[in-house]
Order: C-alpha cells, then structure tokens, then sequence
C-alpha cells in the first residue's frame, strides 16, 4: 500500500495464494480483509492489521475456497460466500462463527451487506438475499432461510434465554434448560444443517425438524405470555425428541401455523424417550394426533390439553409408567379413539 499524497510505499503484506481477487477495510479501518485462490483447495478469508500488516487471523471453510465476503456496516460481523455453496457468518471482533447457510445453485461472484444488515448475494444466474437484522437481539423471528444463533447461558442461571427460532435451534444441547420469550418461533424459517442435535427430516411436501440424542433438556416459555411452537409443512409434526433422557417442557402451545383443514402432521411426537414431563402445555390441531408415544419410559402430563386434532387424542407404542394428571382432552378423535399397545 502506498501514501496518497506522494505515493511513497507505506507497507507490504505478502499474500500466501498467486493472486488476490478481493480486498476490503473493515468499516473502522482497522482490519484489511484479502482473499485470493491458486493456492490449495480452502483459500481463506485473511484478516491482516492495516496499520502493520501484521496477520490477525484466517476464517476457513474445510474443503472449500471463499470466493466473496463483506463487512456489515457496523463492522459486527463479516460474512463469505464459498465454494461449498455456503454463506459463512462470523462475528467481530471475536471471529468465532455464528452461521453457515445454504445458498444453492451457482458459484458466488459478488456478496454485499447493506444498511439493516440486508445480506446480497450474487451466485450463478440469481441474486439471493437475507435479512440478518434476525441475528441482532432485537430480532423476534428470522425470515425463510436465516441461519442458527448462538446464544450463551446466564453465568449467573445456568438458563439460555432465547427470543427467535433461530436462537432456539442453536442452543438446543444436553444439560440445557432453555427459556422462551413470548412470542411465535417458527421453525419451519430457519435453515441449517450443521448441528449436533438437530435433524431435518425429509416428509411429504417439507420437512420436520427431529431433536435426537439429547439428555436432561428442558424447554420452557417464561410464563409472563404465550410461547408458541409452530411449524408450516402440513405433513410435518410440529416438534419431535427421539433418544432422550431426561425432557421437561413448560408453558408451551405447539400447533401447526395454519389452524385451519386437516393437517396431515402430528403434533408432539416422542421415539425412545425417558423421564419426560410435559406441564402446562396446549397441544392443538388442526395436527393428525396431538400425541404421539413410542418406547416411552416414565412420562408426565400434567396441567396440559390437547385438543382439535383432527384423528385421534394420541397414539401410544411400547411404553409404560405414564402419568396423566389434571389435564384435558377435548375436542379431537373425530375418526379414532385413543390407540394403546
């Protein structure tokens, strides 16, 4: 880099890849951010001190090259587009990744984050746009395609508070107790596929989300409002727990988004799950059953409903020690009582 008045060299950083295709300050002007190819198959973001030239750090993607990356303006978060087909979103100044999101078809020529956090990708024929005001803690509920967030415990609690669906998903882990804001979290909004304990699960016309895997997880709405769980796809159960020791859920409605036809999806659906208890929960059509239960060990259901599910209350498979208390069952079953085996 040279002065502008005078043009005399003012520092030189030797770039590790044959050629440089994009360089960019942070918007302080404290960072150089390069990227470059013709060197090995994971080129990475390099983030370089402007002032010195000294290397601060490298944000790499396994397997894949970033072809594009910005700064958002408040210099928060700087983002890539790989080869991987992927979004890559880190935060500043920690460096520490916060997303990665599928961008489909087409290799990334041009990435851009505007004012709002409006997130611009150029990729193949098609331009693809984010709005990553979702990941801000103002944020109530991430649009079609934004990514997962991380959201750190209370030192103080031990408790994750979480206001959005994507915050949600990403702090779904054993030993959580995770407490909901009021609000809708829709999960049928957030796409991810790089997480531990959470699987999207391919059904008819969409996809269902499976938390699997998991012990002593506890997911509960603050009490103060109404904390809904939804999702879009028809045909999909609103939420799932397979191979879990230990779930608690509180203070929760689960429904589908459209509480309207006849939903081919349940509602609650547990495989292979022990010590559960399920308190002060509303579990409401129009689903297929509001229960579903198999090789279930030891449940609770107190102070909860279910109610206007189009089939049956619920379904019960290979399960025993389950406690139904102080709960109701009302308007469902129009075509099956409930199944025991």
């Amino acid at each position: 880099m040279r002065e502008v008045v005078g043009g005399q060299k003012r520092l030189q950083i030797e770039h590790p890849e044959k050629s440089l295709s994009q360089i960019a300050f942070s918007p302080d002007g404290q960072v150089l951010a390069t990227i470059g190819f013709g060197h090995g198959t994971d080129a990475p973001l390099r983030l370089w001190r402007a002032e010195t030239g000294e290397r601060i750090d490298e944000l790499r993607v396994a397997g894949a090259d970033i072809r594009s990356f910005a700064f958002s303006p408040d210099g928060q978060i700087v983002a890539g587009a790989g080869s991987d087909h992927r979004l890559h979103i880190w935060d500043l100044p920690s460096y520490k990744k916060l997303a990665s999101i599928s961008t489909g078809k087409g290799s990334p020529r041009q990435l851009v984050i505007g004012p709002g956090k409006l997130l611009c990708l150029a990729a193949g024929k098609r331009v693809r746009l984010w709005n990553l005001a979702a990941l801000s803690a103002s944020a109530q509920d991430p649009i079609s395609e934004l990514a997962v967030v991380e959201v750190p415990a209370d030192p103080a609690t031990g408790i994750t508070h979480v206001r959005n669906a994507a915050e949600l998903l990403g702090a779904i882990g054993p030993g959580r107790t995770i407490e909901l804001a009021p609000g809708t979290y829709n999960l049928s909004k957030v796409r991810w596929r790089d997480l531990p304990h959470v699987t999207w699960r391919q059904v008819t016309n969409g996809e269902e989300i499976v938390f699997h895997d998991l012990a002593d997880l506890t997911l509960r709405g603050n009490g103060k409002a109404v904390t809904i769980i939804v999702t879009e796809h028809r045909t999909a159960g609103v939420l799932s727990f397979e191979r879990i020791d230990g779930l608690r859920l509180e203070n929760l409605e689960l429904r589908h988004a459209s509480g309207e036809g006849d939903c081919p999806g349940g509602v609650l659906s547990l495989v292979q799950v022990s010590q559960v208890i399920i308190d002060g929960c509303q579990l409401l059509g129009s689903g297929r059953e509001g229960l579903s239960l198999k090789k279930v060990e030891k449940l609770r259901f107190v102070n909860s409903e279910i109610r206007q599910c189009s089939a049956s209350i619920m379904t019960v498979l290979d399960s025993r020690d389950l406690t139904f208390e102080n709960s109701r069952m009302k308007n469902s079953g129009a075509l099956y009582d409930p199944a025991f085996k």
